[in-house]
């Protein structure tokens, strides 16, 4: 009996810790101008944010709108906007974007966001990456 809640405590820990390797926050906030696309690392090996060139390997923001002939269409946000195609997220670090949604909803009527997160992280200390693809969206 001892030794079968030992491992049942082992694996707890173990899930406990996986589970923690990162945080991801897409929001908007109360007045509905910013929108905040977050990702934390909370392992001790460095985390990789992907631009990817392929849309299924791509990190991004969509702003879904309808026009005024109730044509649903689209914006791409780069969430990495400098030209590299990698952001090296150390240990501890959070990677933050944000960008003011004021001027599309002054242009359109925006009626969905959707947040994809495209990462690589390290489980152990050995050279093996994970890919982490999260998907959020927030109906506004």
């Amino acid at each position: 009996m001892k030794r079968l809640v030992l491992i049942a405590m082992a694996w707890l820990m173990c899930m406990l810790s996986y589970a923690q390797a990162y945080e991801v926050d897409f929001s908007v906030d109360q007045e509905k101008t910013t929108v905040t696309y977050k990702l934390k690392n909370n392992t001790k090996y460095d985390l990789f944010l992907r631009r990817g060139f392929f849309p299924n390997m791509q990190s991004y923001c969509l702003v879904y709108y309808t026009t005024s002939t109730g044509e649903l269409r689209c914006i791409d946000i780069d969430v990495l906007p400098d030209d590299k195609y990698l952001r090296v997220i150390k240990p501890g670090e959070t990677y933050r974007f944000e960008f003011a949604l004021s001027p599309y909803t002054t242009k359109y009527h925006v009626t969905k966001l959707e947040a994809v997160f495209n990462f690589l992280y390290q489980k152990s200390g050995d050279n093996e990456f994970i890919p982490v693809r999260r998907e959020m969206v927030i109906t506004l």
